[in-house]
């Protein structure tokens, strides 16, 4: 029996993607944090921040470790009272007057019909001639090659398409990752896009069938990215039961 006790490696949020880009906008005067804002004093000119962007600044974790980054998405922007609206912090609150930096943007999309992670083994291969012995293989690991299918087929609003805008125009990006469930923020990967993307509509319809993005990692994974009873209970979110 499935039970939401059971902990996959990745939690049930939705799939989001990062595209980091060159810097917006830089604080310059003192910076106050709370669990969902960002606050700069010295009346900053905040107008060109918007919804969607992403939001970066460091944490101090104590016992002479140097700084951590930690991000978040922004909600709103109130140039008025130099107030920045964020989601959530990950991993946590940054700390009083460290820089904060808007250098990108963050995509939260909706539930697909299916999630396809495929974890592909890299080997080096020798083979060995030996005479008589016959042949010797020598295999070498590098680690594992990942790949994300998020399946749309069925139907996607044409506004997922806008919201996509700054995920899709990668030439402009420095790098774009991919977190395949937005509660399990550490499960991430910088991939590229690996095959085309179909849309087909039909009639009126506000939105498209076929779309299907498939997403590469860029580096090899060094390990399984298990905890344990991996993809229990993922049908409760996508729809596919593992």
């Amino acid at each position: 029996m499935i039970t939401s006790a059971i902990q996959s490696i990745a939690g049930l949020g939705k799939p989001r993607l990062i595209a980091e880009g060159d810097t917006l906008y830089t604080s310059t005067g003192a910076t106050t944090f709370t669990a969902t804002t960002a606050y700069e004093a010295s009346s900053p000119a905040l107008a060109s921040i918007r919804a969607g962007m992403r939001i970066r600044s460091t944490y101090v974790p104590g016992g002479g470790d140097p700084n951590k980054t930690a991000y978040a998405r922004v909600l709103s922007v109130d140039d008025a009272s130099d107030t920045i609206t964020v989601d959530a912090w990950y991993p946590v609150q940054p700390t009083n007057a460290q820089v904060f930096t808007v250098d990108g943007w963050i995509v939260d999309l909706p539930y697909c019909q299916e999630m396809t992670e495929t974890f592909e083994p890299d080997y080096l291969i020798h083979s060995l001639y030996r005479g008589d012995e016959g042949t010797e293989i020598k295999a070498r690991f590098r680690g594992w090659k990942y790949t994300c299918a998020l399946d749309y087929g069925r139907f996607l609003q044409a506004d997922v398409y806008l919201a996509m805008r700054p995920a899709l125009q990668t030439a402009t990006a420095k790098s774009l990752v991919l977190i395949p469930r937005a509660d399990y923020p550490r499960f991430n990967y910088e991939v590229y896009y690996s095959e085309a993307v179909e849309l087909s509509r039909y009639g009126v319809s506000p939105g498209y069938r076929k779309s299907v993005f498939v997403f590469r990692s860029v580096r090899n994974l060094p390990s399984w990215p298990l905890i344990a009873g991996y993809g229990m209970g993922y049908g409760e979110a996508y729809g596919t039961q593992l």
